[in-house]
């Protein structure tokens, strides 16, 4: 293996980040070149990072002939498996993707040269040196462990090695940025809301929708919603919705292209509630203008863009962002909104969890409002106003005198 003194230090590019890399070569005779190397935001993280890899790399060279699969070769065994069950398209597809953008690059061994410390190196050192963020390991690591449990399942291995590797903690930017500014965001989806429902508005086209997201849908069922899944809209107080469909993209490997209607929901759970009056309203607004849109599949969609088709994701954010540009500047035209001031369509589900925890919903209604399979992501989705830290703050000053 090679020298300390050949280690080599150099600034390089991971995943649009400047990061300085630590390369050590431990070619030997007779054998492809091969390094070893770590990453890190200063040189001294960076050799740190390349010694944990030499560890790593140290304990495969010991390993006995092994004869399974490698990652690499059982995920399409796994993934197979997955497709044979229950889970959605899309769900699966992201599991692929994980794997081979996170692992796979890094590590792709058989899967009995994998020890429980092998794994805990790779994502709590190996992982990060390389820029993957703590959300995307707790991903990869719900994963990785299911395809280790499969593989266990079939007599590949005898013990599911991640069994031992805790699940990395994470709070994503944008759930600590719903925690600072859920207070204003609720009240600024009123003034929203209010400035969307006359028809003369410029964005009245989105009211509907946005609607529908403030009301516990995800983005892609309100993009989705038809009207064959709509009931009682004509009578006050017994309309019905049905959430039973999503609009997603193709994916590369289907060979298609273009927007699609899956015939299930985000977790496959579909859900049907009784809309409130003011949607049931903006409903019968959309039904009365009597727009259709313009391929087959489009015709029945309640929300449809300016001319006429579904909506893709990318256009319905970008409407979103143009809408809340639109709304500071005609209704506060002195005031400069700042980056905490915009928040995105989805963060509209996050506003409906907690307003609703506000309200004292129930837990498990709350989470089938929002179409969550458990109650631990419904508490990922509510948010603590500062009316009720301050409230807390009180109880405790009372409680202390």
């Amino acid at each position: 293996m090679g020298r300390a003194k050949d280690i080599r230090i150099f600034t390089t590019t991971v995943h649009g980040r400047t990061r300085t890399c630590a390369r050590l070569e431990i070619t030997r005779h007779g054998e492809a070149r091969r390094w070893v190397q770590g990453y890190g935001t200063t040189e001294g993280e960076a050799r740190a990072a390349l010694l944990s890899n030499m560890s790593l790399a140290a304990t495969r060279t010991k390993r006995a002939h092994i004869s399974t699969p490698t990652i690499k070769a059982f995920l399409p065994t796994w993934i197979e498996h997955c497709r044979a069950s229950d889970t959605q398209p899309q769900t699966i597809t992201k599991y692929q993707r994980d794997i081979e953008r996170h692992i796979i690059p890094y590590t792709n061994e058989p899967l009995d040269a994998y020890d429980t410390e092998t794994l805990r190196v790779i994502f709590y050192t190996t992982l990060p040196n390389h820029g993957i963020g703590d959300f995307a390991r707790r991903h990869t690591h719900t994963e990785l462990k299911q395809m280790f449990a499969y593989a266990v399942e079939k007599g590949v291995i005898s013990d599911n090695p991640m069994e031992g590797v805790p699940k990395p903690k994470a709070k994503a930017q944008a759930g600590r940025k719903l925690d600072q500014n859920i207070s204003r965001w609720i009240t600024g989806a009123r003034w929203v809301l209010d400035w969307l429902e006359p028809p003369s508005c410029p964005y009245h086209d989105m009211y509907c929708l946005v609607l529908l997201t403030l009301n516990g849908l995800r983005r892609s069922e309100a993009m989705a919603l038809q009207w064959e899944d709509i009931w009682g809209e004509n009578t006050p107080n017994q309309c019905t919705i049905h959430v039973m469909h999503q609009i997603q993209r193709h994916s590369k490997a289907s060979g298609l292209s273009g927007l699609y209607l899956t015939d299930g929901t985000k977790n496959g759970d579909d859900r049907t509630f009784k809309a409130p009056e003011r949607l049931r309203r903006a409903l019968l607004d959309v039904q009365q203008q009597g727009r259709k849109g313009v391929y087959l599949w489009e015709r029945d969609i309640i929300n449809l863009n300016p001319h006429d088709h579904a909506w893709s994701h990318t256009s319905v954010d970008r409407r979103w962002r143009e809408l809340l540009e639109a709304f500071y500047k005609e209704v506060q035209p002195n005031f400069k909104p700042g980056k905490n001031d915009y928040w995105r369509l989805h963060d509209n589900r996050h506003i409906c969890a907690s307003r609703m925890a506000q309200a004292g919903v129930d837990r498990k209604a709350a989470a089938k409002i929002l179409g969550h399979l458990d109650t631990e992501m419904t508490s990922y989705y509510t948010h603590a106003t500062q009316t009720e830290l301050d409230s807390g703050l009180g109880a405790m000053e009372k409680y202390l005198g």
